[in-house]
């Protein structure tokens, strides 16, 4: 048996232990939550780690390293520098994050048990999810047979309602004769696209109203929203068995400060998804989006 050793590393012998992995919640645990799977260092593991690491040798200036790095990416004499470039066009290609929670604390996100949003919902339909797929609420475990989709005030573009009615369409080949219910709050989102995805998803039914409360009902967990269809302003209510909350996209901390350092107008900070690789133009000449843009 031949064993291959890297060019010019001497090994200690006195070193006291290998690196500390990462503790990650154990797989028969994490199918029946939405905790993170990766833990996190306790503060005894942290200790052992810096006890780990300063039992390395400080840098004698051996340039071991360098020798041991073919591409050269090690240079003992580099110093900080700031670099000023002349171009012509300047191309962002921003992320998004997803909110991970409504803003709004009326919509009882984190109070009530089967107020979820769409990404945890996405969980509970997936065969890998905490339930193993099926279709069941928190807060009892027993199988909805009528959700509210309610369309949370930072959610305003069409490409997360595709991504709920895909959300819908398993979920009712999960359970049949679910009854879907759509409450959409006056948005970007145009009629006739709105008609068309819902042409293809039929027994949704769509309301244009706006969400004022939620409240769950002690006895059984239920939820009751309340809220005004468009063109009126008469509060109604109605109980449903879950509730699933819209959220939308926001920019990376990162994107955002370099928007102030362009110069540029984002006013909403809402995304939409091109259809091509065209470019889109910004607020300032010279400089483009690709990929995801922002509406204004």
């Amino acid at each position: 048996m031949a064993e291959e050793r890297r060019r010019y590393l001497i090994e200690f012998k006195d070193i006291p232990s290998e690196r500390q992995g990462i503790p990650e919640l154990d797989v028969e645990e994490r199918v029946t939550n939405f905790s993170e799977v990766e833990l996190g260092y306790t503060q005894e593991i942290a200790v052992n780690e810096a006890k780990r690491c300063l039992s390395c040798r400080r840098c004698l200036g051996c340039a071991l390293c360098l020798a041991e790095c073919h591409t050269r990416a090690i240079d003992f004499e580099q110093v900080e520098q700031e670099v000023e470039l002349t171009v012509d066009s300047i191309i962002l290609t921003p992320g998004a994050d997803k909110i991970p929670a409504p803003v709004d604390g009326e919509l009882g996100y984190g109070r009530y048990p089967n107020v979820v949003t769409a990404l945890e919902f996405e969980r509970i339909l997936n065969d890998k999810g905490p339930y193993g797929g099926l279709l069941i609420r928190p807060y009892d475990g027993e199988i909805p047979r009528k959700i509210a989709f309610v369309q949370c005030p930072n959610c305003q573009n069409a490409h997360a309602l595709s991504q709920v009615l895909n959300e819908i369409s398993v979920a009712k080949a999960k359970v049949e004769g679910l009854e879907t219910h759509l409450l959409l709050s006056n948005s970007t989102i145009k009629e006739a696209d709105l008609e068309k995805s819902l042409g293809r998803e039929p027994g949704v039914s769509l309301k244009r109203a706006t969400v004022v409360g939620i409240r769950e009902i002690e006895e059984n967990g239920n939820i009751v929203i309340s809220y005004t269809e468009e063109g009126s302003k008469k509060k109604q209510e109605e109980e449903f068995e879950m509730a699933v909350l819209l959220t939308g996209l926001d920019l990376p901390d990162d994107i955002k400060e370099l928007t102030v350092k362009l110069g540029l107008e984002a006013k909403s900070r809402c995304f939409y998804e091109t259809e091509d690789t065209s470019l889109a133009g910004t607020t300032k000449s010279g400089v483009f989006f690709a990929g995801y843009g922002f509406i204004d």
